[in-house]
């Protein structure tokens, strides 16, 4: 899957889970737009089942899914090491 595809996947899906219909920019802090610990269990779920990785625990951190550009560099990092 090419970037631009993965950045827009993750994308649609976060905002089809916040019901969030506005712009959301790769590097905003996720929280100032709804995110909190429910939303990223949900998150975590759909990414793993979307992209066929495992999120280890000790890859739960803030950090982790402050921004979209965090998440995308977690997801393709798992991608790569599943593949």
């Amino acid at each position: 899957m090419e970037d631009l595809e993965l950045q827009e996947v993750i994308k649609s899906k976060l905002r089809e889970i916040l019901q969030y219909e506005g712009t959301i920019d790769e590097k905003a802090n996720l929280v100032d737009i709804g995110f909190n610990s429910m939303i990223a269990i949900r998150f975590v779920v759909e990414l793993e089942t979307l992209f066929g990785i495992t999120i280890e625990d000790e890859e739960l951190l803030l950090d982790n899914f402050s921004s979209l550009e965090r998440v995308y560099e977690l997801v393709k990092q798992k991608m790569a090491v599943s593949s």
